[in-house]
């Protein structure tokens, strides 16, 4: 026969109350100090990825350059 093991004593949990996020309780200034500060990191964001976007374009360009010049000079892919 097996034996029961003693049934888990449930714990208890506290429900804490959601914070108030209303306007009264922030500081004078903090919204708009906040929308600037996103404001802020998404236009670097915007920024990065163009620039990571114009560097993949610009390092394909220079690969297929750099296969075009081995072909003409080394007779590459010719039959």
């Amino acid at each position: 026969m097996k034996k029961k093991r003693p049934a888990a004593a449930k714990k208890a949990t506290a429900v804490m109350p959601a914070p108030d996020h209303s306007s009264a309780s922030l500081p004078v200034g903090y919204e708009e100090f906040l929308r600037d500060l996103k404001a802020r990191i998404r236009h670097a964001q915007i920024r990065a990825a163009l620039s990571v976007k114009r560097d993949l374009v610009l390092l394909y360009w220079q690969i297929g350059r750099d296969i075009l010049q081995r072909q003409q000079q080394q007779g590459w892919a010719r039959k």
